[in-house]
C-alpha cells in the first residue's frame, strides 16, 4: 500500500503511539473498574452467566490480552491502544509553522486532551471503549479525506469502527443516523453520496436486531430484557405528565399493589424502578418480556404514539438534566483530588464482601488498583476538567452546534474551508447528545464522554485546518 506519510514522519507517528500507550498503562496499571465493567469482566471469565444487559462484545474486546495479562490490566491495554491511534496519527496534522494564537491555542488545547486521553484509558467503561473507537472513527476519515483517490483498506477501516461503534451500545443506531444526515447536509456531498447516507440512514435501525442476534447465537449471552429500563422510564415520565398510572393499560400486568410511579419517577434516571422502592416494576416487566405474552416494545411505541406531549415533556426534562451539573455524585467522571476511587481499590477485599452479601458472584478477583504517584499529577488534571461545575462537555456540544451552522453557511462558497473531519467530529458529538435524549435512562456525566472526544478533537482540529 502507498502511503502518503513519508516514512520517517509515518516512524515517528508509531514511535509517538508506542510512548502514548505506554504512558497509559504506566500510569494507570490495572486499571480501575465500574461496578458495570466488573460485572462485565466476571461474566467474561464465567461465560455460563453471560447476558445481553451490556453488549458482549465489549467484554470479548477487553478480554484480548486476559490470557497474558489478566484482568484488569488486557482491558487497559485494549482501551490505551484505540484511544492512543488519533492523536498519534491525525491530532498533530496540519500544524501551521510559526506561532500564532491560533497555534498557541490548539497546542494548549491539545496538551490537555492527551492528559485526558491518559486518565481516561485506564476508566474501563464501555463509554470510554465507546469514545475511543469513535476518535478511531475519526481518524478513518480524516484519511479518506486526506486521498485524491480512497484505497480500499481506508474503507475498509472505516466501514469496521462503523460496525463496531453500532456494537457497543445497540442504542447507537440514533447517533449514527443524527451524524451522518448532519455530515452530508453540511460538507459538499454530491446527490449520490446524500442519496447513498439516506438509504445507509434507514437501514441502520436493523443493528439493533442484529445485536441481539449476535449476543444470543454467537455468544451464546442470555437474554436480560434489557429494553424494559427506557420503557419504564418513559412509562414513568408520561405517568406523571398524566397524573395517572399508565403501566395498568399494559396487557398482562398483574401487580397492583406497587408505588404509584409519581412517588419513584425523577426526570434524572431510572433507578429507582430498578433497585429502589419501585423495585416490583421491573421485576414485573422482566416476567411479561420472559412470558413473551405481549410485546413491550409495541406498547412502549404506542403509548408514546398517544401521549406526544408527556413524552416530549418528559424527555426535555432529562435532557436539560443530562447536560446541567445538580451536584449529584454520578456527574463525576473522575474521582476528585486527593481521593481517587474504583471498584478494585484498596478495599477490594471489602468490596468482595459486600458482593457476596447481596448474593453476587465472588468467583473472580481482579487486579488490585491503587493510585501511585505516577498517576497523581494526571489524574488531577483530569479532575480539574471534568469538574461538573465547568459544564465542558456542554460547552463543546454548543461549540459542535455553532460549528456545525457556521459550516452550513459557508458550504457553497468557494473560499470555503470546511474539513470533514472536523464536521464529522462535531456532528458525532451533536449526535451522542440527540441519541440520549431520545433513549438515554440516566444522566451521568460518563455517558457525554463521546461529545467530550468528539467535541474536543472538532474544536482542536478547526484551529489547525
Amino acid at each position: 500500500m502507498q502511503h502518503e506519510y513519508r516514512y520517517p514522519i509515518l516512524a515517528r507517528r508509531y514511535v509517538l503511539l508506542l510512548a502514548l500507550v505506554t504512558t497509559c498503562v504506566m500510569v494507570n496499571h490495572p486499571g480501575r473498574l465500574t461496578p458495570d465493567s466488573w460485572e462485565q469482566l466476571q461474566q467474561a471469565e464465567n461465560v455460563t452467566s453471560l447476558t445481553d444487559w451490556h453488549s458482549p462484545i465489549v467484554a470479548w474486546i477487553w478480554s484480548f490480552f486476559a490470557p497474558l495479562l489478566g484482568q484488569p490490566t488486557s482491558a487497559l491495554s485494549m482501551q490505551a491502544i484505540l484511544i492512543c491511534l488519533y492523536p498519534s496519527f491525525s491530532m498533530f496534522e496540519h500544524v501551521k509553522r510559526g506561532l500564532n494564537a491560533k497555534t498557541i491555542l490548539a497546542s494548549t488545547l491539545s496538551y490537555f486532551f492527551v492528559c485526558t486521553l491518559i486518565v481516561l484509558s485506564g476508566l474501563i467503561t464501555k463509554d470510554v471503549l465507546l469514545s475511543a473507537l469513535l476518535l478511531c472513527l475519526l481518524l478513518s476519515v480524516a484519511n479518506l479525506s486526506r486521498r485524491s483517490t480512497p484505497e480500499n483498506r481506508d474503507t475498509a477501516e472505516l466501514v469496521l469502527f462503523c460496525l463496531l461503534v453500532l456494537a457497543v451500545r445497540p442504542t447507537n443506531f440514533l447517533l449514527a443516523i443524527v451524524a451522518l444526515l448532519i455530515t452530508v447536509s453540511v460538507y459538499q456531498c454530491s446527490t449520490r453520496q446524500r442519496t447513498v447516507a439516506i438509504i445507509v440512514s434507514l437501514l441502520l435501525p436493523l443493528s439493533v436486531p442484529a445485536n441481539n442476534w449476535i449476543s444470543r447465537y454467537v455468544f451464546a449471552a442470555h437474554p436480560s430484557g434489557v429494553e424494559r429500563s427506557l420503557i419504564i422510564f418513559d412509562a414513568a415520565g408520561i405517568s406523571q405528565g398524566l397524573n395517572e398510572n399508565v403501566f395498568t393499560q399494559l396487557p398482562g400486568w398483574r401487580t397492583a399493589d406497587l408505588p404509584e410511579p409519581k412517588t419513584c419517577y425523577t426526570p434524572k434516571q431510572w433507578d429507582d424502578f430498578a433497585w429502589g422502592a419501585c423495585k416490583g416494576y421491573s421485576d414485573e416487566f422482566d416476567k411479561i418480556i420472559r412470558e413473551q405474552s405481549v410485546s413491550v416494545v409495541t406498547w412502549w411505541i404506542s403509548l408514546i404514539i398517544r401521549h406526544p406531549k408527556e413524552y416530549i415533556e418528559h424527555r426535555l426534562k432529562y435532557t436539560y438534566r443530562l447536560l446541567i451539573n445538580d451536584g449529584t455524585q454520578n456527574k463525576a467522571i473522575t474521582s476528585t483530588p486527593p481521593t481517587f476511587e474504583a471498584e478494585n481499590g484498596p478495599d477490594l477485599d471489602a468490596r468482595i464482601r459486600d458482593r457476596a452479601t447481596v448474593g453476587r458472584d465472588t468467583s473472580w478477583k481482579p487486579q488490585e488498583w491503587s493510585p501511585r504517584v505516577l498517576f497523581v499529577p494526571f489524574g488531577i488534571i483530569a479532575a480539574r476538567i471534568f469538574d461538573p461545575r465547568r459544564h465542558i462537555p456542554t460547552l463543546l456540544s454548543l461549540f459542535s452546534l455553532g460549528y456545525l451552522i457556521w459550516a452550513f453557511r459557508k458550504r457553497r462558497s468557494p473560499k470555503s474551508s470546511s474539513d470533514l473531519t472536523c464536521i464529522a467530529a462535531c456532528a458525532i458529538a451533536i449526535g451522542n447528545i440527540a441519541m440520549l435524549s431520545f433513549l438515554g435512562v440516566s444522566d451521568d456525566g460518563r455517558y457525554l464522554l463521546p461529545t467530550y472526544a468528539c467535541g474536543m478533537a472538532g474544536l482542536i482540529r478547526s484551529l489547525k485546518v
